[in-house]
């Protein structure tokens, strides 16, 4: 018992012996308690608003959404004008896209011919074919005898009964070389000098003359195309801004009375605005259906062009990155052609 007691004692000293919180302490430990309750406070504030505000723009979003649809007619005119004047530029992107795909396909066919002199014999070409071959800024080098390019000539021109009355053979040897870089003009220009200096060269042809033409007309064609793509974006501009302004005239009279119960303005261009951009929506869904429907319809006789060059050229559509990039070129011109619109024509709608 006597030791019990002395356990119970010694407790209750060191109880006893521990200091009581001062005022300051107790003062820091509420003012933590109220940051923490602040916080929290603040914290289910800011997630109310986000909610509130998505909400909103998800109210904004359906509504203007459901007029479009409660006019199918007027809406679904608007929409096609949009379309057409979207597919334009879209058009012409995939004009030069596949023209440029093509080129570089020929491009890569192009190549250097060497028309040798009369005297340099069948084995002194194919050692030169083989050193030229050897050279870095040379893909290839074939070497075609005089003999080789005669019956060639013969089997595909016909002409094998009036050839054999010559007493000699007309055609040199041929030396077709294929250079390492086909999309460099310049470098093949140069290729093209340094191979006209060797002694038994009679005469050398580069076939990329053509396609350095063909270049510069592809330039002027881009350019207008970016011309053209400007003009046809003011154009949907003004269609999608006119269209708001119509939508804005219609409900001039709900518009007022919802002024007179204190609508934000914000409340008020908020619907208009997602009709904007469900306009600019729809018309680059239209365009790229219109776009690839005449690809589909061009399909064959491209197939059929391309076979006749030997090529494996197939026409191209719009990629992934082109069609997210279309459609948000016609979203972003009907959020500007209604933010315009609105902007303007809510100002001067006061209540009386």
């Amino acid at each position: 018992m006597s030791k019990l007691d002395n356990s119970k004692g010694r407790s209750a000293t060191t109880f006893a012996s521990q200091p009581e919180p001062s005022k300051a302490d107790a003062k820091k430990t509420e003012a933590k308690k109220d940051s923490h309750r602040g916080a929290s406070l603040q914290k289910h504030g800011l997630i109310s608003r986000l909610k509130g505000w998505g909400n909103a723009h998800g109210q904004a979003a359906f509504s203007s959404l459901g007029d479009l649809w409660r006019h199918p007619v007027s809406a679904l005119m608007t929409l096609l004008v949009l379309g057409v004047a979207l597919s334009l530029p879209g058009a012409f992107h995939l004009l030069l896209k596949n023209t440029g795909a093509a080129t570089t396909d020929w491009q890569q066919s192009a190549k250097i011919s060497i028309y040798l002199k009369s005297y340099v014999s069948d084995n002194a070409a194919e050692k030169l074919s083989l050193k030229l071959a050897s050279r870095p800024d040379i893909f290839s080098a074939e070497f075609t005898s005089a003999q080789q390019s005669l019956e060639s000539f013969k089997q595909e021109s016909g002409l094998a009964d009036a050839l054999a009355i010559l007493d000699h053979n007309p055609l040199p040897g041929l030396i077709t070389i294929q250079p390492a870089n086909t999309s460099n003009l310049a470098a093949a220009e140069k290729l093209k000098s340094d191979l006209a200096l060797l002694n038994p060269v009679d005469r050398i042809q580069l076939d990329q003359q053509w396609l350095m033409r063909l270049n510069s007309i592809i330039e002027v064609a881009r350019r207008s195309g970016l011309v053209l793509g400007v003009l046809l974006s003011l154009a949907v501009l003004l269609v999608i801004g006119n269209t708001i302004r119509l939508l804005i005239m219609n409900r001039r009279e709900e518009i007022e009375i919802i002024k007179l119960i204190g609508a934000s303005d914000a409340f008020l261009r908020r619907p208009f605005l997602y009709s904007g951009i469900w306009y600019g929506l729809g018309g680059a869904i239209i365009a790229w259906l219109a776009v690839h429907i005449s690809l589909l319809w061009l399909d064959g006789p491209a197939a059929a062009l391309a076979s006749l060059y030997a090529s494996s050229f197939s026409l191209q559509g719009l990629n992934f990155a082109e069609t997210v990039k279309l459609l948000l070129t016609g979203g972003g011109l009907g959020l500007i052609g209604a933010w315009l619109a609105v902007r303007r024509h809510l100002k001067e709608i006061q209540p009386s």
